[in-house]
């Protein structure tokens, strides 16, 4: 039955459903890539973060010129060496992999969603055979309905220990809230000079 209590045909529901699994498809691909993109760029993250942390608790002015440059110069190599290592790392999805996600993430075994893409061996089918091929796709198309993409796992828990990912995330905040009270301290000192 479709919308206002008319039946819609079966042409018009399968484009939906196939509409639908495009969706799915494109939603499952964004997921794949966002799963290796942020692992890949993990490593850069933490080099800006340190180096942001560095700033903002202003280390490198307290050091002599030389060591200051060449700190600068070190972090901005790091940071590009891991930037652009992290950028050629990575694969983009293919569909087949788009679809196996959908396909694992909905519970459906035997592959599914690559049965839509199947055609009969032969091309003249008896009666029976095209009921059979009928049935088939209809159980297939079934299966749409009920797809899932499931939400992106990065992964990073396996790959680095969380008292990195804590510290990289946290060191660019320490440095903000170092920052605030040295500037209300440095203004305490504008208004009441000495």
């Amino acid at each position: 039955m479709g919308p206002f209590g008319r039946r819609s045909s079966p042409g018009r529901t399968r484009r939906r459903l196939m509409a639908r699994l495009r969706a799915y498809l494109r939603l499952a691909s964004a997921a794949l890539l966002w799963e290796r993109l942020w692992p890949a760029i993990w490593p850069a993250v933490l080099i800006a973060g340190t180096g942001l942390a560095a700033a903002l608790f202003d280390v490198l002015p307290l050091l002599p010129g030389a060591v200051h440059a060449a700190l600068l110069a070190l972090w901005a190599l790091a940071l590009v060496i891991a930037g652009v290592r992290g950028l050629y790392s990575i694969r983009l999805p293919g569909h087949a992999a788009a679809r196996r996600r959908v396909e694992r993430a909905s519970g459906l075994g035997h592959r599914p969603l690559q049965a839509l893409e199947d055609r009969p061996a032969e091309r003249a089918l008896d009666a029976d055979q095209r009921a059979l091929w009928r049935a088939y796709r209809r159980r297939t198309l079934d299966a749409i309905r009920r797809l899932r993409v499931g939400v992106p796992k990065a992964g990073l828990a396996r790959r680095e220990g969380a008292q990195v990912r804590a510290d990289g995330a946290l060191q660019p905040a320490h440095g903000v809230a170092a920052g605030v009270d040295d500037a209300e301290q440095q203004r305490e000192d504008q208004d009441d000079p000495k």
